[in-house]
């Protein structure tokens, strides 16, 4: 879990675009859905299991848009939310 949260963080550190690739863009709607879905249903598991997805997928790319670091932070902020204050902060 540790690697995983320096790996969100160090999202901060890629160049910011004006728009995402549209393979990003449907992860990024899927993960949206899903993500809300797991916590109303109480699936924390399968919701961070989605957000490493949603990752490992952006963390090979050298730049992401500002849209999508914001949409991100607002997805981790349940699980994570001191970290997703900084960066919100930081951004």
């Amino acid at each position: 879990m540790n690697r995983f949260m320096a790996k969100v963080y160090s999202l901060q550190e890629k160049t910011l675009i004006k728009v995402d690739d549209k393979e990003t863009i449907k992860l990024l709607h899927k993960s949206i859905k899903k993500v809300s879905e797991d916590i109303e249903a109480v699936s924390y598991h399968t919701a961070i299991s989605q957000l490493m997805i949603l990752l490992n997928h952006v963390y090979l790319k050298k730049e992401i848009s500002k849209d999508f670091l914001k949409i991100y932070i607002q997805l981790i902020a349940p699980f994570a939310p001191f970290l997703a204050e900084e960066m919100w902060h930081n951004l």
